[in-house]
């Protein structure tokens, strides 16, 4: 695992935002593959 991060409580988009800005973003890699669900903190226009 490359990016852990743990909450205490439910994510959220601001939650998953934040993960994805400051902790998963620094550590990929050009030709990194993310897979995302269709939860609906994933669908925000700053994470597309």
């Amino acid at each position: 695992m490359v990016a852990p991060m743990v909450l205490d409580g439910p994510i959220n988009r601001d939650a998953f935002t934040a993960y994805v800005t400051q902790v998963l973003v620094p550590e990929l890699s050009p030709g990194d593959i993310v897979i995302m669900d269709n939860l609906s903190s994933h669908k925000g226009s700053a994470i597309q």
